[in-house]
């Protein structure tokens, strides 16, 4: 107790002794004796102060130079040090002692810095550094280790050597346990944070229901492995931004050296990630105690989910950042666009707002964003550009504020944009916001603010007859506010609501808005306020007046497949912004459910206009009718209904699951690569395959087939060539190949002894895009089909010699449609359809239309058929066979949803024959694409489509490879189904051959890193489907299928490799109670009747106690955590589950987010009762697939108190030492004289401080005897504390930083009177000259008396002044005379407003 009053003491003592110190150094003549000089200078002082008594030291002490060093330098022996401790005793003091003759000079001494510039290899090319102030910025600070800047984002590259030393380690899971186990590896959350091993950040991608690609890398679970795969490098260029370490001699400098980066991890390697990733990144973010969180990323809809997040993460006072997006567009962008995120446009090296920059109401700054040098992966370095580069400067100067002083995010954030340089128009303007970010500014003034609009909120929907618009204007140069509104998101006219209000407001409704004769429509609020530096500051927020339901529209609506799995697939159009939700059921129940449509994350709450969705896979039975219809429901709470014409629900049969046949995998395999789809015939009866591989492209190979392997020799290549067709095109007994490279064709003639090909013939023409070889007019010589341009194709005959003919040409005679009408494949289909003796040729173009021609002779073709299909396609998504053994030729398409049309992405297939002209459909479904939003940047998305027998019943199967699946489609007569199904299967060809000879075809499967081969046994209509296997229990696990057989075989094992027969039964489950706790187990189903057999693929099951419901903790007035025993799936499918019981009312939840493995946070679309709440929670599963009990959670809340603010509500300065304060509330007289109540930066001082007479909310301060203010080129902060209000107004404390701090400064309307001092200008005693009460912008000009001109400079930053360093443009020292100076004042775009003479002297 001792020690903590000492050091109380202490600090008081210092606190109050801060007094200013003078130091001037004394030379003495030669002839002065050294021994005298102490003496003399002591006598000299005394006769200026008029005493002899001896001099007080602590006012004044006379101190030899150098610390005595000096003296023995008989050069320096004569020169004393004066230090002065009182700022009019050292003018006085000073100014006299340089009128004795005795003194050789008296100089002030000068306090130096370091021309700082770090030792970073590569810092001269970041340019941005010196824009924005940084290396004078380090000498204030470089910022603090314990300031945590979360970046979210795709990882960041912990390895490289700029990047190592920055990473956030997290001490709690860092040593030993009791175990003696390493605590970042034991599979323990020894800190008891949610999290397991997260000693370096987090991994947040987990893309739930995307398929398994091995090319993805690391993006389908959480983990502790935040590590950046991002081709782009995208976080951990952000990171070098922001914090890359400085001084290292090595790559570059960031903004912020001494800042910790908390690497969090919510994008998967292709840049995408979901609205619940990046919400949970977040509340980690909050819950590990970052003060700044970065997000470089955006999209032009919002979520509820987001939107609640970052609400709950700004109530925690972190400092929120985002980019302003690159789409040129005026629209909100979010999470950029939320009132409460700091939204960060781009600008270049010029100054000048880069062309793809958005911009707009929502934009707060500018910041350098073209051509950043920063951080790459692998220890590279690269240039970054983009709103994505720009906004980490921003956060890394948060990050710096921060480490200065502990302030607000909404103070944080008016430092920055008050602080920025004006590039654009005067004051904010929609183009460049605030202005361009300026660092050093931003730590020298330090002027807290907030200016914020607290209702309505941004995408505020109101319905009533007022609106009640309550803001806070705080602001540290404050002269006056008006309030405004527009129409439109960025309006250019505006309506006056409020002008010229002299006194600030905190949390007030400051007009109450008659909005009941304004129409249905978007608006926009600003806040303007006037500053004491000429500045205008600006706040705007959007809303929506909506006064009835949203219209929605119904674009699709059909059954659809998603993977291995039945749903039901939906897009929908809203004339306005709103939530779209399917509520779905079977026939036979009589409760609904519902999912929102936000495409493929679930139940996110996405507010747009285009809406597509599915019901998740885990909600539909299949082969069950199913009742749906919609909500659209707006952000006023208007619902209104989507059904059919008669006002019924919509009526569908969902799919049927997959009766799966048996598969035997080969033990032959082929090297990652791209395929080609004929085998190739060798010597002595063997085949081979001819493919390039992933890693050398450019390069053909051939691999031969002998003895259940393939081998590849060096001479068996092809350079710069694609396989494109194979066989005997010239009849001469010999096969020869057709390959292409680019838009040329080539033929190869292949030896039949050694299996080689040599190159024939070439068509290397400008654009000859070969399709294939066909006998077109069945005279049994070969033509060549080459597409010649979009619509083009040409007719070339084949000689003896492989040389070519030209022969015809024909056209796609279809028309244009969304697509383009285009071959954007060369692939078409020759076959006799129609069984007339004729071929046709048969091709589908890129705007899906079914184009037939009919061949009648080489010179005579044409157009047979145009089927429209209202699709998108390719001319390679198609293929021909005999699907149901009818002995007529099938076609299969593979169709695409148009975007311009249906935004729900999938693919459709039909298979059909015609009969005449009709179309006869023998397959049609829907498959979800989530191409779309997953996709591999190294690869393409590559789709196939082939007929072939692979069973030998004589139906051909259609083989069906749609990235990311691979299905085989088997006939049943009427329709089919789907009998094999995998995963990460990538190829845009298939090939289909019986290379081991034993008289079944093996499919070759380009899976991501490998191409195994598969094959089919004859099967007939047997199969069997595993629906589900999990824990029930803590003893007990549960496998769910489906089969027509008779007995069922289980197989287990502790490992995928290690499966053995373990038991079986008839029934169509099987529960397992021998298993251990917490251990993996893998089961396989096999369903045998008679001589057929049918397997599962093999399940993974995690045995454990199935997760419960724990707790509950409050967050908010609207939000609550709830916490579970075992980790948690992160989705949430069926959300209708979930809601908040008031009284008898059900309140649904407005959005989750997983807060941590085992926790959510839910927010209500309702407040909470004050007292008892209860949420039930029902229909949630565990992380391992185990359904978790139905529980209710009981909390209490309690809300918050709010409490009566103290604050400045206006102030003016009188004069140049006089400055006027006056409070919102009546002022406790007591606190009003004690003079360290008032703090100035830089050093000033108030030496006395009263009421204003009789009013008793109004302070005089007075500065006489200190620094004087005003338009002078100076800007001063002041800050009150300790003040409080009188008993009568409740004894309230002053606020703390807004409301407590003003700027002294102040700008002239004119140059009617401007001057200059001191005048004249001693250049004996100053080094400058100050021109003052200047408005804002100004450029002067110094002319000598010849009228040449001598130097010129411009005030602009609004102080009111501006100094000139007395030297002239090529910086030599004027020399003492008599100069003219002219003054412009201009209107910020060099418009010349008035001009004004004077003249100054400057003498020695």
């Amino acid at each position: 107790m001792k020690f903590s009053r000492l050091i109380f003491l202490l600090v008081v003592i210092l606190a109050n002794s801060a007094f200013t110190q003078k130091i001037y150094y004394v030379k003495y003549k030669e002839y002065v004796p050294v021994s005298e000089i102490k003496n003399k200078l002591d006598l000299s002082v005394k006769s200026i102060l008029a005493t002899d008594a001896p001099l007080d030291n602590s006012n004044i002490t006379i101190a030899p130079f150098a610390k005595g060093l000096a003296a023995r330098v008989p050069e320096l022996s004569r020169i004393v040090a004066l230090k002065i401790y009182n700022e009019s005793m050292a003018v006085n003091i000073s100014s006299a002692l340089r009128e004795n003759q005795n003194i050789e000079y008296i100089q002030e001494s000068l306090t130096y810095k370091i021309d700082y510039i770090p030792n970073d290899s590569l810092v001269n090319q970041q340019w941005a550094l010196a824009k924005i102030g940084a290396f004078e910025s380090w000498q204030i600070t470089e910022g603090s280790d314990t300031v945590i800047v979360s970046i979210i984002d795709t990882g960041v590259d912990y390895k490289h050597p700029d990047l190592k030393n920055k990473i956030f380690i997290n001490s709690g899971e860092m040593g030993k346990d009791q175990q003696g186990r390493d605590k970042n590896s034991n599979g323990v959350d020894d800190d008891n944070n949610g999290f397991v091993d997260d000693y370096m950040g987090w991994d947040f991608t987990d893309r739930t229901g995307f398929p398994f690609d091995t090319t993805g890398g690391d993006y389908l679970d959480w983990d502790n492995d935040p590590m950046d795969e991002n081709l782009y490098s995208h976080g951990t260029a952000v990171a070098g931004i922001i914090g890359a370490e400085t001084n290292n001699l090595t790559g570059i400098a960031g903004v912020a050296p001494k800042i910790k980066i908390l690497n969090l991890r919510s994008f998967d390697p292709q840049g995408y990630g979901e609205e619940d990733d990046v919400s949970a990144a977040i509340l980690y973010s909050v819950l590990m105690g970052a003060k700044v969180i970065n997000m470089s990323f955006g999209d032009y809809s919002y979520s509820h989910v987001l939107r609640d997040v970052v609400r709950y993460a700004y109530s925690k006072n972190v400092v929120l950042v985002g980019s302003s997006g690159n789409s040129n567009s005026p629209n909100p962008h979010y999470p950029s666009g939320y009132s409460e995120v700091i939204s960060v446009g781009n600008s270049t090296e010029e100054d000048f707002v880069a062309g793809s920059s958005n911009y707009g109401s929502t934009l707060d700054l500018v910041a350098p964003g073209t051509q950043i040098k920063t951080t790459s992966r692998n220890w590279s370095y690269t240039d970054f550009n983009g709103t994505s580069a720009a906004a980490p400067f921003v956060t890394a100067s948060a990050a710096m504020i921060l480490s200065k002083k502990a302030f607000s995010n909404e103070e944080v954030k008016q430092i920055l944009k008050s602080t920025a340089d004006d590039i654009g128009n005067p004051g904010w303007d929609i183009r460049a916001g605030a202005g361009r970010l300026n660092l050093l500014r931003a730590l020298k003034v330090l002027a807290p603010s907030v200016i914020k609009f607290n209702f309505p909120f941004q995408d505020y929907s109101a319905s009533n007859d007022t609106l009640n618009i309550n803001a806070t204007v705080l602001s540290s140069y404050f002269r006056s506010f008006s309030l405004e509104y527009g129409s439109g998101l960025n309006p250019t006219s505006w309506n006056i609501l409020l002008n010229n209000q002299l006194n600030q407001v905190s949390n007030e409704v400051i007009y109450s808005f008659p909005i009941k004769n304004l129409t249905d429509t978007v608006y926009t609020l600003r806040l303007k306020v006037e500053q004491a530096n000429s500045f205008t500051a600006e706040e705007r927020v959007n809303f929506r007046i909506k006064r009835s339901g949203t219209k929605g529209e119904l674009i699709s609506l059909l059954p659809a497949y998603y993977g291995d799995k039945p749903t039901f697939m939906a897009a929908t159009y809203t004339e306005d912004p709103a939530i779209v939700k399917m509520y779905y059921k079977r026939n036979s129940e009589s409760n609904f459910q519902y999912v929102t449509l936000d495409g493929f994350s679930t139940n996110t709450g996405f507010v747009k206009q285009l809406h597509y969705g599915f019901i998740p896979r885990s909600q539909i039975y299949p082969s069950e009718q199913y009742d749906i219809y919609f909500q659209v429901i707006n952000e006023g709470g208007f619902v209104t209904e989507i059904r059919d014409t008669l006002g019924r629900y919509f009526t569908l049969n969902s799919g049927d699951l997959f009766r799966t046949y048996e598969k035997t995998l080969k033990s032959y395999t082929l090297p990652a690569g791209y395929i080609f789809d004929k085998s190739i015939s060798l010597p002595d009866s063997k085949k081979g395959v001819l493919m390039r591989e992933v890693m050398s492209p450019e390069v053909t190979k051939l691999f031969r087939f002998a003895n259940n392997e393939f081998t590849h020799t060096a001479t068996d290549t092809l350079n710069r060539k694609i396989a494109k067709d194979y066989g005997d095109f010239n009849k001469d007994g010999a096969n020869d190949l057709l390959s292409l490279w680019g838009y040329s064709a080539h033929i190869h003639k292949q030896s039949n002894t050694a299996g080689t090909f040599q190159l024939a013939t070439s068509a290397d023409t400008s654009y000859f895009w070969p399709i294939g070889v066909f006998d077109l007019d069945r005279d049994n010589k070969n033509e060549l089909l080459a597409v010649r341009n979009d619509t083009t194709v040409v007719v070339y005959g084949i000689n003896s010699d492989l040389s070519l003919t030209y022969k015809t040409r024909f056209y796609n005679q279809s028309g244009m449609g969304f697509g383009g009408n285009t071959f954007n494949s060369p692939f078409m289909i020759v076959k006799d359809i129609d069984n007339d003796g004729k071929n046709e040729i048969v091709f589908v173009d890129s705007d899906g239309d079914i184009v037939v021609m009919k061949v009648n002779s080489i010179n005579d073709i044409r157009t047979d058929k145009i089927i429209r299909t209202g699709y998108i396609s390719s001319s390679s998504f198609i293929s021909s066979g005999d699907f149901n053994n009818d002995s007529k030729e099938d076609i299969a398409i593979l169709l695409q949803a148009v975007p311009d049309v249906d935004v729900a992405p999938y693919n459709r297939i039909l298979i059909f024959n015609f009969n005449g002209n009709n179309i006869n459909f023998s397959y049609d479904n829907a498959f979800i694409d989530p191409a779309v939003e997953f996709k591999s940047t190294f690869q393409r998305a590559s789709n196939s489509l082939k007929f072939s027998d692979i069973d030998g019943d004589n139906k051909q199967e259609l083989l069906l490879f749609t990235y990311p699946y691979a299905y085989v489609i088997k006939s049943q007569g009427i329709g089919g189904e789907i009998v094999s199904y995998d995963e990460n299967v990538n190829t845009n060809a298939i090939l289909v051959e019986d290379f081991d000879a034993n008289g079944v075809p093996e499919i070759a499967y380009p899976f991501g890193n490998i191409i195994k081969f598969y094959e089919f046994n004859q099967v007939t209509t047997f199969a069997l489907t595993v629906i589900s296997a999990y824990s029930i229990d803590n003893s007990k696990v549960i496998i769910n299928y489906q089969g027509t057989a008779s007995k069922y075989y289980i197989y287990r094992g502790l490992t995928e490799d290690a499966i053995a027969l373990y038991d079986s039964v008839s029934a169509q489950n099987y529960t397992d109670t021998r298993v251990e706790l917490n251990k993996y187990y893998f089961y396989k189903v096999e369903a045998i009747s008679g001589t057929r057999k049918a397997s599962s693929k093999i399940l993974k099951v995690f045995h454990h106690t199935p997760s419960r419901f724990v707790s509950s903790n409050v967050k908010t007035a609207n939000s609550v955590e709830v916490t579970f025993s075992n980790k948690m799936r992160k989705e949430i499918d069926n959300p209708s589950g979930i809601y908040l019981m008031k009284g008898g009312e059900k309140i649904s939840l407005s959005s989750y987010t997983p807060s941590g493995e085992n926790a959510f946070l839910l927010t209500f679309s309702s407040n909470f009762n004050t007292g008892q709440n209860r949420v039930l929670i029902s229909g949630l599963v565990d992380n391992y697939g185990s359904p978790v009990v139905t529980d209710t959670a009981t909390f209490n809340f309690t809300p918050g108190v709010e409490f009566q603010s103290f604050f400045i509500e206006n102030f003016k300065i009188i004069d140049n030492y006089t400055v006027s304060i006056t409070m919102n509330l009546t002022i406790d007289p007591a606190t009003v004289g004690n003079l360290s109540n008032y703090l100035f930066s830089p050093d000033n001082q108030v030496t006395s401080a009263s009421l204003s007479g009789t009013d008793t909310k109004t302070i005089i301060l007075s500065l006489k005897g200190a620094k004087p203010v005003g338009s002078l080129g100076r800007e001063y902060t002041l800050t009150l504390k300790n003040l409080k209000s009188d008993l009568a107004s409740g004894n309230v404390s002053i606020n703390s930083n807004a409301g407590a701090t003003i700027v002294l400064t102040s700008t002239a309307a004119n140059l009617d009177d401007i001057y200059t001092f001191p005048s004249p200008v001693d250049k004996s005693k100053h080094k400058s000259v100050t021109f003052a009460n200047l408005p804002r912008n100004v450029d002067i000009i110094i002319f000598n008396l010849e009228g040449i001109r001598i130097a010129e400079f411009s005030e602009n930053d609004g102080n009111g002044g501006v100094d000139w360093n007395l030297l002239d443009s090529d910086g030599r020292e004027v020399p003492s005379g008599v100069y003219i100076y002219r003054a412009t004042m201009t209107d910020g775009k060099k418009n010349e407003l008035g001009t004004k003479t004077g003249k100054l002297a400057i003498i020695r």
